[in-house]
C-alpha cells in the first residue's frame, strides 16, 4: 500500500458523477489502481490531468482530477483540505472503511 498527500483544490460534479481536483504535495510518481482510497473515500482507477496554468502560464503537473465512485462522497470534500491518496487497498478492507477526509 502506498500513500501520497494531496491538496483539494475543487469539489464538482459534471453528467451525474463527482470530481475531486487535487494538487499533488510532492513530484513523485503514483498509479491509481482498483481500490484505490482518496481520504478515503473509493475512486475510480483512473485520473485526469486538468489544463491548470500558473500565473506565468505554464501547466501545473501536479494537479489531478479523481472521480469518485459514489457522488454523495463529494460532501466529505472541502477546498483547502489534506487529503490522501491510497493506492493497492486490499479491496475488503475498502468496504468496511468509512469514507472520510485525512
Amino acid at each position: 500500500m502506498a500513500e501520497f498527500v494531496f491538496h483539494v483544490e475543487s469539489v464538482f460534479e459534471a453528467h451525474g458523477r463527482a470530481y475531486v481536483m487535487a494538487r499533488s504535495s510532492a513530484k513523485r510518481t503514483f498509479a491509481v489502481t482498483e481500490g484505490s482510497t482518496l481520504g478515503g473515500c473509493r475512486i475510480e482507477w483512473w485520473t485526469d490531468q486538468p489544463r491548470a496554468v500558473d500565473a506565468s502560464g505554464r501547466q501545473r503537473t501536479q494537479v489531478f482530477v479523481f472521480a469518485l465512485q459514489d457522488a454523495a462522497d463529494a460532501a466529505h470534500f472541502t477546498v483547502g483540505q489534506t487529503v490522501t491518496l491510497t493506492t493497492s487497498a486490499n479491496e475488503s478492507t475498502v468496504q468496511n472503511s468509512p469514507c472520510r477526509p485525512a
